[in-house]
Order: C-alpha cells, then structure tokens, then sequence
C-alpha cells in the first residue's frame, strides 16, 4: 500500500507539472500562407501553362476569397497576372473583384517581379529589369503596349512590401542588397545547403537579419524568413486531383492531430510564437474550392479546441505573419555570406546549372547588351516623329529577356523542348528589335543625325 500511495503521489505531482507547462506555453500564432509555386516555364513553356493550369487558380482562387473574407492568398509571378488581366477571355467583373481584393488585403501581390528569377547564373542588371517592369505594371505606369480597360490600376499602394523567393537553386548575397534597396521590408527564402539548413534549426537560426555587403554595411541590410521545409503543404494538406482523401467526420481528428503535430513540430525550430506555415505547392489551387473547403474543416475543428492543441491557425499573407512577427520585438543574429552552392543531399550538388545551355545564357546577354542600346537611342529620338514606332518591338524585346530570367530558364533546367522553345522566341524579339524602323531610327536635334545600324 506505500508503494503504490507513492506511486499515486508521483504521478499526481508529474500531472500537475505537465498541465502547469501546459498552462504557461502560450497558444502559438500560425499564420498559414496560401500559395500557388507557378514556374514562367518549366515542364512546360509560359503559354502551355498558363492556358493548362494557371488561369483556372485566378479563376477560382478569386471566387474562393470574394465569397470569404477571411480567406487569404500571395501571388509572385507577373508575367501570368499580367496574361490574365489582358486574356480577352477575362471579364471586367473579375478585374473589378480582383482589383478590390488587392485593395483590402485578402490578395497580397509579394515580390512583384516578372518571374521568380535565378540568383547564380543571371545578370544583376537584368534582374532589377525584370523587378522594374513587373512593379512598372503594377502601378500602371512607364511601359505600356495599349492603354485600354485591360491595363492594370492596382496603383503604389498595392507594390511589394516583401519578396517571396523560395525556389532559386541557391541564394547570392546581392539579393539582400537588391531587395533592401527596393524598400522591401523582408523576404523569405528556401534552398539552402541541406546542412546549413539543419543546423539553422537547431540553433533557432533560420530567421536572421543578411547583410548583402560589409561596404554598403546597414544600408545593404535585409531581414530573411528561411522555410524550415519546402513550400509545400503540412501534413500533406492537399486535395486536388485525387492527391489526399477530402477531410470527413470520420478522419477529422486524426488529420487535425497531424497538423497540430506538424506545426508544433516547425516551432521548434524558431525563436517566438509567431509561425509561418506555407500553404501550397507547384500550380496548386487549380481547384481551390477543394483545397479551401478542407482546410476551412481542419482549421474550425482546430482553432475551437485551441487551448486543447495551443495554437490557433488562421490563412495569412507575408504582410500580415511580418507584422506579427515584428511584433515580438526579438532580437536576431546576422548574415553575411551567401547560400552558394545549393546541396540539396550528400550526392546533389546544384552547380551543372552554372554552365548548362550555354548558348542561351550568352543569348541573354548579347540581347540585353543590344536592347539597352536601343532604348538609349529611343530615348535620345523621343521628340521625332515616326513612320511606325518602334516602342512595341523594343517592349517585346524587355519581356523576352524578363522570362529568361527565371530560375529554370536561364539555368536551363527546364527539359530540352522547353529549352529550345525560348531560343527562337528570343530569336524573334531581337530581330523584330533590329528591324527597321528600329535600326533605321533617325532624329535630328542640334543639327546632328544618329543612326542605329
């Protein structure tokens, strides 16, 4: 009988201690993002994937959040936005609603550049192009082809605060410089090496304050979210196509306990209670009804049980976890090299990409070294009056080079087809560019003649 009123005892005292830790650990802040990874080409060319798979996630992503607003959704890649806004297909009626879910948050426009580019084997200068004419759309203003209903009208307030850069195969140290310069607030970042990864969360690490140059020093200065996992979803948490069983009565609480378990598992590994927890994955939420109506299940099943599980999850957007974030007022370590090579395992060195389609990588460049001269001399014969103006051959150009920039394009990491396909695409913008008139492109001013030959 001592022995077990002893045993009675001490196990009374752990259950006062574990419901006492329980008590004091405070309900963690998730901020569930949901995304949609969308390649400007990759197993497939831009307008394969766009008439495919892309235009139904705007479709049905803005139908989703028009009829909830507490649903919540980032879009990175304007080269498809802008395909969309412009697609004759498209009605007004879905610009309007796009349009005023941009405006009241639900839809958070992050990084805004033409495509995702290639931080190793790209040309700075035709990375911050690229960012240029992405955010140039967004506001609606500088380079147009047409000025009609379908231009964008979103204006300043809807330009990036934070940069979502999650699939380029490793990270330079200019793009906490390129980023900080462009008023970014933050940004978040993926593919590290394997290693480097595993030992950021050990240590807490995985969110720092990079510093892109010791010379530029503060100025060059960018706070980093690195994704713990990949981009895609927790605990398997997608539907569409047959890809999970749809959430039931019956496997509701085991699927809420894996969540639960998975997100308890990645707070581990960062400082604070504010989580961020991406929710998407390549060319996901074609269906987003499916995806949504599953989730919107876990989440209500969760977050009315939060002081059960402790945590409570809610959709989000990067403005809305940095905020939160930034709110803890923690204080955090600092970064100053890069994340080059990208090892992805012990045999996975990401470095063949550095020479591969050689070819097109010279292609970009010489075309970018002839497009600046071009726009130079456009510039300079601005108050000329033209036969037929060559602006439209000189714009088609820029877009030509902006998607070459993107992270399986330049590194020729898209399958041969796809690779091949960009060539004689490029091909066609520098010829149209050099054609007359553009190459015949004559102006008087001061009493002086110049040519472009």
């Amino acid at each position: 009988d001592r022995i077990c009123n002893l045993m009675a005892r001490v196990l009374w005292l752990w259950c006062c201690v574990v419901v006492a830790c329980a008590a004091a650990e405070p309900i963690l802040d998730v901020h569930l993002i949901p995304h949609s990874h969308c390649d400007v080409g990759w197993q497939l060319t831009v307008q394969q994937y766009y008439d495919q798979e892309v235009k139904f996630i705007f479709d049905t992503v803005v139908d989703e959040l028009w009829a909830d607003s507490e649903k919540r959704f980032i879009w990175v890649e304007i080269t498809f936005l802008k395909m969309h806004w412009e697609s004759q297909e498209t009605t007004d009626e879905w610009r309007r609603r796009f349009t005023t879910l941009v405006d009241n948050g639900q839809i958070e426009l992050v990084r805004g550049g033409m495509v995702m580019h290639d931080e190793g084997a790209e040309y700075y200068e035709s990375a911050v192009e690229q960012m240029y004419d992405g955010h140039t759309w967004i506001q609606a203003t500088g380079l147009r082809v047409a000025t009609d209903t379908r231009q964008a009208t979103f204006g300043t307030k809807s330009l990036p605060k934070y940069a979502w850069h999650i699939d380029p195969f490793g990270h330079s140290s200019v793009s906490p410089t390129m980023w900080a310069w462009s008023c970014f607030d933050g940004f978040v970042i993926n593919r590290i090496d394997y290693e480097k990864k595993d030992k950021f969360k050990l240590e807490k690490k995985l969110q720092f304050v990079w510093e892109g140059s010791p010379t530029l020093g503060e100025t060059a200065q960018c706070f980093t979210h690195t994704l713990d996992h990949h981009y895609g979803p927790p605990a398997d948490c997608q539907w569409e196509a047959g890809k999970n069983k749809p959430i039931t009565d019956e496997n509701l609480d085991t699927k809420a306990w894996e969540l639960v378990t998975d997100i308890k598992g990645r707070a581990l590994e960062f400082e604070g209670n504010v989580i961020l927890v991406p929710f998407g994955n390549d060319f996901m939420f074609q269906n987003a009804t499916e995806e949504f109506e599953n989730m919107d299940k876990l989440l209500a099943y969760i977050n009315a049980k939060s002081d059960y599980y402790g945590v409570y999850i809610k959709y989000s957007t990067l403005v809305e976890f940095f905020d939160a974030l930034y709110a803890e007022g923690l204080s955090y370590t600092k970064w100053t090299d890069d994340f080059f090579p990208y090892i992805s395992s012990v045999d996975s060195h990401w470095t063949g990409y550095f020479t591969t389609w050689p070819n097109l990588k010279s292609y970009a460049r010489s075309s970018a070294e002839y497009l600046r001269t071009a726009e130079q001399l456009y510039v300079l014969a601005s108050s000329s009056k033209w036969e037929s103006d060559p602006f439209n051959a000189i714009y088609s150009m820029r877009h030509a080079i902006d998607v070459v920039q993107h992270h399986d394009a330049i590194t020729g990491t898209s399958p041969d087809p796809v690779s091949e396909h960009r060539m004689p695409f490029c091909d066609l913008q520098l010829n149209s560019c050099k054609s007359p008139p553009t190459t015949s492109i004559r102006f008087t001013r001061a009493s002086t003649m110049c040519f472009l030959s």
